[in-house]
């Protein structure tokens, strides 16, 4: 592997590209003085005759002065060069415009040095929150003040991409940590129940059938819960296949899945559906979005409650999904779309805690808005903007 050239860093580039500009801008400046005095002025130097000073023109007569004993010693005080003509006064202008002009060039160099450092400034900044976002820190922010500019913006969205980033590893730690308990509690449920059976000596036909039977239903839930989980995952490659649907005619199959349930649970189910309400999405996933909200709305329902169910065909289709049930405290409302998350007690057995994840992600992938809200008498409502 070839050594790396050396080069200068941003802050030496800025500064080296200042002063190279400054030190054109300057270097024709002073050409483009000492062509003007060179050829566009005409002058009439003084000469000394006798004790009179005769100042000629082209234009003007001569003008006298009589010379006096104090302008002698003043000028012999202050002239530590004398000027005879026009080319000694453009060579003087010249060399004293080269020096001013070197030193305003050092300056120059210095002031860009300490302008690039304070204009890099908010960059080191950056960087120094990128560094510890890298090394797993992502509390921080960059937080740049000034004016709403091109660095600041970069600044708003470096933290608007952390906070985004802080948000998905919370959520994936949630999720990790619920799908370990979904998934560890009913395999140690299904242990507990083989090694009672086992530790029994003589077991009788019916005890074996009825933890035969319990431990069927602890892997079916184990079943559903991984199979919700490859659906969760699987939303994304699913997404591309998109094409022109009707929902209310999804809506419509979404109610036939759930009409036995409801049914046997005496939930009243009532719908209004507009007709001819399109949109552009993946036909599949749309339906069991619906699926999973109206199972949700049924199962998180009591027995004897209600279902409403409306969808209007404005410019944006809107599907409304509102049910009876248990109060939802409405600070926890935005968690119901994070796996495992449920309205109740964590220990509730109905369902598995990801309805509504699977629910956001269809949402996000067919450019959806699911927003939910806790009804005052209980329940939730959803509404799904397409």
């Amino acid at each position: 592997m070839s050594p790396r050239k050396a080069r200068l860093t941003i802050r030496g580039r800025l500064t080296l590209a200042f002063s190279v500009i400054f030190a054109l801008v300057g270097t024709l400046m002073v050409v483009a003085t000492y062509f003007f005095m060179r050829y566009v002025p005409h002058y009439g130097l003084m000469r000394e005759v006798g004790t009179v000073v005769s100042f000629e023109t082209e234009e003007l007569s001569p003008l006298s002065i009589v010379r006096t004993p104090d302008d002698d010693a003043i000028q012999s005080e202050w002239s530590t060069f004398v000027i005879q003509d026009a080319t000694t006064l453009l060579n003087v202008q010249l060399l004293i415009s080269l020096v001013f002009l070197v030193v305003l060039i050092c300056a120059g160099a210095v002031a860009s040095w300490f302008i690039a450092g304070r204009i890099l400034q908010p960059i080191n900044t950056l960087s120094q929150v990128a560094k510890d976002a890298s090394e797993g820190n992502l509390k921080q922010r960059v937080e740049l003040d000034g004016p709403d500019d091109e660095v600041r913006r970069l600044g708003a969205t470096f933290d608007h991409m952390l906070t985004r980033l802080d948000a998905a590893f919370e959520s994936h730690k949630r999720f990790a940590a619920g799908a370990s308990h979904q998934l560890q509690t009913p395999l140690a449920a299904t242990r507990t129940m083989i090694d009672v059976a086992s530790s029994d000596p003589s077991p009788s036909v019916e005890g074996l059938q009825e933890t035969l039977s319990r431990v069927r239903q602890m892997n079916e839930r184990s079943i559903e819960t991984v199979d919700a989980l490859l659906d969760l995952t699987a939303i994304e490659y699913r997404s591309d296949n998109v094409e022109e649907v009707d929902l209310g005619v999804l809506v419509g199959g979404a109610l036939s899945v759930v009409a036995a349930e409801s049914a046997d649970r005496g939930i009243t189910i009532t719908s209004d559906i507009a007709p001819d309400s399109r949109t552009f999405a993946n036909p599949v996933l749309i339906e069991q979005m619906l699926v999973n909200l109206l199972q949700n709305a049924v199962r998180h329902n009591h027995d004897g409650g209600s279902i409403e169910v409306r969808l209007t065909a404005d410019t944006c289709p809107k599907l409304h999904i509102s049910n009876t049930g248990e109060k939802v405290d409405p600070a926890r409302v935005e968690q119901l779309t994070e796996p495992f998350s449920r309205g109740r007690d964590q220990a509730a057995k109905t369902g598995h805690g990801l309805g509504l994840a699977i629910v956001q992600s269809i949402a996000d992938a067919s450019n959806a808005r699911l927003t939910l809200e806790s009804n005052p008498e209980g329940g939730l409502c959803v509404t799904v903007t397409f």
